[in-house]
């Protein structure tokens, strides 16, 4: 009898969810016993249903779980486990999103834990921060294709928001290690972090956050630009497709390169990885602008061993398929 497992991701613009019809318990995360991943935008979760935003967003998952179990043919109540990964701060004792400055104000304490394990009818749920299982993701990949494991490892999320999932001595480090996306870089606090407080990486590399950013370094140094820089919808794709082009995005992302080369390197010099893994919307759709950028920049930068920095290996899916691993496993 097949054994059913969920994994789910969940983001700050997108969640994504599949399951494993595979036979046997493994970890197998990449081959083809899966569903296919059902992916959904958190503003369609919201507008496709009903009650406060924390319901709707609530309901949205349990209807993704439904969707992507009625794509082969199960019932929720089949699954037998399921892994989270999610973007926090994250309160593991009661399965919740606590506060994340990337959802609504509305959506806090956030039982995602609870929700799924109604859906499913299962208490073995686990929670993990999305970097993490994005890391793990990484791990699982490398066992299934035998290749040596990188006992020193960091997965980098640079999307909506910036966090990292971080493996010392082949040991995972758990719960909210990985929130450095609101580690302080700029002293002076020019900008405003979704979290309220200021100078953390994130209000300035958080792709939500680099249009501000950019209008920010327009004011301060009044340049030519064709950018809509007086406008709301000036966005962060349109300002990397503009780098080279025109001087405010080629400012904005250099910028922007400088701030990641000093988190990357804070990185290095803290944990000491042999491989930097670097996932997330806006890092996967800019990889010579980001990925490829601080693979060059830190050799020079850092006292101890550069590591390799490169692309997930299993692209923008990988939290998802890190989760579907824990659920196999149980446990990280």
């Amino acid at each position: 009898m097949s054994i059913m497992r969920l994994g789910i991701d969940i983001g700050a613009t997108r969640v994504r969810a599949l399951v494993s019809a595979d036979q046997e318990v493994g970890v197998d995360i990449d081959g083809d016993n899966k569903s296919e991943i059902i992916r959904k935008r958190i503003e369609d979760l919201l507008e496709e249903n009903e009650g406060s935003e924390k319901q709707r967003l609530l309901d949205g998952v349990k209807q993704l779980i439904w969707d992507v179990c009625d794509e082969i043919g199960i019932h929720p109540s089949e699954i037998r486990t399921a892994g989270i990964g999610s973007i926090g701060p994250l309160d593991m004792e009661t399965g919740s999103i606590a506060h994340s400055s990337n959802l609504p104000r509305t959506v806090e304490n956030l039982r995602i834990v609870d929700a799924v394990k109604d859906r499913i009818d299962s208490q073995d749920v686990v929670l993990l921060n999305d970097s993490t299982a994005g890391l793990l993701g990484e791990r699982f990949h490398q066992e299934t294709t035998a290749n040596p494991l990188n006992k020193n490892m960091i997965y980098l999320t640079l999307s909506t928001g910036i966090s990292a999932g971080v493996s010392v001595d082949a040991e995972v480090l758990g719960g909210n290690v990985g929130e450095v996306g609101h580690w302080v870089l700029d002293p002076e606090g020019a900008l405003t972090c979704g979290c309220g407080e200021d100078g953390h990486w994130e209000a300035y590399c958080g792709g939500s956050n680099i249009p501000d950013y950019s209008k920010h370094l327009y004011e301060k140094n009044k340049i030519s630009t064709d950018l809509p820089i007086h406008s709301n919808f000036l966005s962060t794709p349109e300002i990397f497709r503009k780098y080279g082009n025109d001087n405010l995005a080629t400012l904005t992302i250099s910028r922007v390169q400088d701030w990641n080369e000093i988190g990357v390197v804070n990185l290095i010099h803290a944990f000491e990885p042999s491989v930097i893994s670097i996932g997330g919307g806006v890092a996967i759709s800019n990889k010579e602008l980001l990925i490829q950028d601080l693979n060059d920049r830190i050799q020079d930068s850092v006292i101890v061993n550069p590591p390799e920095i490169r692309s997930p290996v299993l692209g923008g899916d990988i939290v998802a398929r890190g989760a579907l691993g824990v659920a196999f496993r149980g446990d990280y």
